[in-house]
């Protein structure tokens, strides 16, 4: 329910309600809201709106990576009702079809024993369908080059709830394609086309995050096949010298990634917002449409007297929650900010266990207005507010991964210096590598990630969420 992306705009000139409209039962202001219009003639903020005013600043079809990706995936993803009018806010309007892209429906090379150095005769069959997609491999590699990224928020109901994202499942197909087309390179000696592969990857993960959770997920997933495609290749030590140092230096110039807490602190948040807002003028109607499980979930909200709830202090109450999670997330790893998630789980769990069932959101005849309002705040933030924890920790472990492959690449350039790989990761510092990473989930995630030496090259071990090993080099 939670899979928007938005970010934080600055205050936009609110347009004035229609003088049919009666004024909205809620003040917009900084406290209640982090968006501050367009605002709709019901004087709800239209966030949608603000979403492609905010990320629609300075893109142009010919800067926007979007615009090249649409040939890539083409439109059909995307509902009928809405695909002229992406087409045309991203300036796509003469989009051609051609060949779109289509998945391989059979093994890979990395099923079974994962992403690894291979040759077309191992699997002729998926060599044949990177090579008939060529052309399109080509189009993503441009697109993931363009300097912008905005894919246009087109709603089918005119909630942020109604936007869809197609375009992330093909995004993370073509990326693993990158990545499995770049070792089969790398295995030919085509070193070039290997690094420019898994740069294309890396980009296509950041163009994924940062505004959705659900795009923050497969951001994580894309990077981290990435890196396992780096430290396949390094692991392996076939690479010069010359090719690490210019693939460390194509890495170091990648945008940051987004980090959860951004698309919690404008997605999440406006969401839940957007639903307080669209319950207090009585439009929730809008919402419930087409959707059977969403339907059943948002139809108790029907039954809310809304004249009984202060809608200022429902939206105060579910801004200042998200500033709550987003101020944890922002904290580093350690005891303090434990301890913080520990506390911020009881007090959500308190208003869980003192609402009543949903389909006793009619206010009581006993309900004082204090009561009332307060119930259904947290009916509110206990259905739409996600679960982050467990986000957040696949994120620091993405970022662990990607230390490990750097590590590994450092080895390999060490090997590609000195004619041997080094005998521990510490022999890397300083020259090659400022400090050895560390296993984060172990013990107090001070212990450096376990380097081995193995008949195929090196790898780096070290331990992942679910207590499995997470391995970083050559297999």
């Amino acid at each position: 329910m939670s899979n928007r992306w938005i970010t934080l705009i600055a205050a936009f000139p609110l347009i004035a309600a229609s003088a049919t409209q009666p004024a909205p039962p809620f003040t917009i202001s900084p406290e209640t809201t982090s968006a501050l219009g367009p605002v709709r003639p019901d004087g709800s903020v239209d966030y949608v709106a603000a979403v492609n005013q905010r990320f629609s600043q300075g893109v142009t079809p010919d800067n926007n990576g979007f615009v090249l990706w649409l040939g890539v995936m083409g439109i059909d993803d995307f509902p009928q009702s809405v695909r002229q009018q992406v087409l045309t806010m991203c300036g796509a309007e003469n989009l051609k079809a051609g060949s779109i892209w289509t998945n391989f429906d059979r093994n890979t090379p990395e099923d079974g024993r994962g992403l690894h150095l291979w040759n077309a005769s191992e699997n002729p069959a998926y060599a044949e369908f990177l090579k008939s997609h060529e052309d399109l491999l080509a189009d993503a590699t441009q697109a993931a080059a363009r300097p912008r990224w905005w894919a246009p928020s087109v709603s089918t109901n005119g909630a942020l709830f109604g936007v869809l994202l197609p375009q992330l499942r093909n995004m993370r197909d073509v990326s693993q394609a990158l990545c499995n087309r770049a070792l089969l390179r790398a295995q030919q000696g085509d070193l070039d086309g290997f690094l420019s592969d898994v740069i294309t990857a890396k980009r296509l993960g950041r163009r994924a995050a940062g505004f959705y959770l659900i795009g923050d997920l497969v951001a994580i997933r894309i990077n981290d096949t990435a890196d396992h495609a780096i430290g396949a290749a390094a692991g392996a030590g076939i690479l010069s010298g010359d090719r690490c140092r210019k693939l460390a230096a194509a890495l170091d110039e990648l945008q940051p990634s987004s980090q959860p807490w951004e698309s919690v602190d404008v997605g999440e948040r406006w969401g839940s917002l957007e639903f307080a807002q669209t319950i207090a003028t009585g439009n929730l109607q809008r919402l419930i449409q087409g959707d059977d499980n969403f339907t059943r979930q948002l139809k108790p909200f029907d039954s809310i007297d809304r004249d009984a709830v202060d809608w200022n202090t429902a939206l105060r109450q579910i801004n200042g929650t998200y500033d709550q999670m987003v101020r944890i997330m922002k904290m580093p790893p350690g005891r303090d900010a434990q301890l913080a998630r520990r506390e911020f789980d009881r007090e959500m769990a308190t208003r869980r266990a003192n609402l009543a069932p949903l389909k006793a959101l009619t206010k009581w005849p006993a309900d004082a207005p204090p009561a009332y309002t307060q119930r259904v705040t947290n009916a509110i933030v206990s259905v739409l507010m996600p679960s982050l924890w467990r986000i957040q920790d696949q994120f620091r472990s993405c970022a662990m991964e990607d230390q490990m492959a750097r590590a590994v690449l450092a080895a390999a350039q060490y090997r590609a210096d000195n004619g041997d790989w080094p005998d521990t990761l510490q022999t890397l510092t300083p020259k090659y590598l400022l400090a050895p990473p560390k296993d984060i989930f172990l013990g107090d995630g001070m212990n450096v990630v376990r380097y081995e030496k193995t008949q195929r090259g090196v790898c780096l071990r070290a331990r992942g969420l679910d207590g499995t090993d997470i391995i970083v080099g050559a297999r």
